[in-house]
């Protein structure tokens, strides 16, 4: 058996960072036999590993040396934190948008590599947060009509949550673009 490589990225709410946590884990016969370990190679064997991001551009950027952080390791609880800017110095946010993101793991006889693709919509979310806070629905005077459109507006966000984590990129991309031009004729 050899190792393969498990991992999730989670965008942070304010879209300046991710999260990454590795889910290889120990090597176990019966219910994890790509794990790290014997017979599989060891993390201790790995003489490099990074990560590679590639944003909705397709612009990949430099890789992250992930050994600095420790990796790779069996521990799949701990997650750690990854600031666009150690991505490149340039970058303050994570844009909205597929992102695929690829793992590499080299030893001295084997280079392992699992690529994903992570949708990312923390600026869209912060931008419909801003729409729900300014709702003036206090006294009897509120627009019904903008509050139709900014309860709309969160509905669609409900359903590219949902689409997100279903991994239907087609509904994804159509309700993302929807809710971003409904967000931008809101604000007009």
């Amino acid at each position: 058996m050899a190792v393969e490589l498990k991992y999730t990225v989670c965008q942070q709410p304010c879209g300046g960072s991710v999260h990454f946590r590795e889910l290889t884990g120990a090597y176990d016969a019966s219910t994890n036999p790509g794990g790290w370990g014997a017979p599989n190679e060891t993390t201790g064997d790995a003489l490099t590993a990074v990560l590679v991001f590639e944003d909705p551009n397709g612009v990949v950027y430099p890789s992250v040396d992930m050994t600095t952080y420790g990796f790779p390791k069996t521990d799949t609880i701990t997650a750690t934190e990854i600031e666009a800017s150690t991505v490149d110095s340039g970058l303050t946010k994570f844009v909205d948008g597929f992102w695929k993101i690829t793992y590499i793991v080299t030893t001295a006889t084997t280079t392992y590599s699992q690529e994903q693709t992570f949708f990312f919509y923390a600026n869209i979310k912060k931008e419909l947060c801003a729409l729900i806070a300014e709702m003036e629905v206090c006294d009897c005077n509120c627009d019904p009509e903008s509050v139709n459109r900014v309860l709309q507006a969160k509905a669609y966000f409900d359903a590219l949550c949902y689409a997100v984590r279903l991994g239907d990129t087609e509904s994804t991309n159509e309700l993302f673009s929807t809710l971003s031009n409904l967000i931008d004729c809101t604000t007009c």
